[in-house]
């Protein structure tokens, strides 16, 4: 007897229901009724030392663990989710995060090094908000940078303005002008 395709379907569902609940039905029996996967180990010291910079109420909190004055509810899941904050702290006292934005000091001065103004070359201007930054000979530079004696006076759309004592100089896109 073949079977159409929808019995097909059907029969493949029905088997992956039936494999799902053969495998999840202890897990949902134990959720139920309550109880742990495995009983303590009895061993008051189970859990690993506690790093210096631990908060005083995970200490609190293992100490009691190991004294066996924990609170009544206190099952192995909490014990559980207390070495997962250990070793959460224990991750964390690497340092300073490396993703961590560090602001941008807009009082730097900096120098780029050219000899002649023609070598100058505009090769990008990114406006955002209050902050305006040009990227000039592979440079990032802002206002009030400083290159080849002249002062970065203003990004604007299209073109940098560079200012000294004597002149003003406007950058655009393939060279001064």
């Amino acid at each position: 007897m073949a079977l159409s395709k929808k019995d097909k379907i059907q029969l493949g569902i029905i088997v992956m229901m039936v494999g799902l609940i053969i495998f999840k039905l202890p897990d949902f029996v134990r959720f139920v009724s309550g109880t742990t996967q495995k009983a303590s180990s009895g061993v008051p010291n189970a859990l690993p030392a506690l790093p210096e910079n631990a908060p005083d109420f995970l200490k609190a909190m293992v100490m009691q663990v190991r004294s066996g004055t924990a609170h009544p509810h206190f099952n192995l899941t909490q014990e559980r989710a207390l070495r997962e904050q250990q070793a959460l702290l224990k991750e964390q006292s690497w340092g300073r995060d490396p993703f961590f934005s560090i602001p941008i000091d807009e009082s730097r001065s900096k120098k780029i090094e050219v000899t002649d103004s023609s070598e100058l070359v505009l090769k990008a201007i990114s406006l955002k908000g209050t902050t305006a930054m040009a990227i000039i000979n592979q440079t990032v530079i802002h206002v009030g940078d400083e290159i080849l004696g002249m002062t970065v006076k203003s990004i604007e759309r299209g073109r940098v303005i560079l200012a000294n004592s004597e002149r003003e100089r406007v950058l655009r896109f393939g060279g001064m002008t």
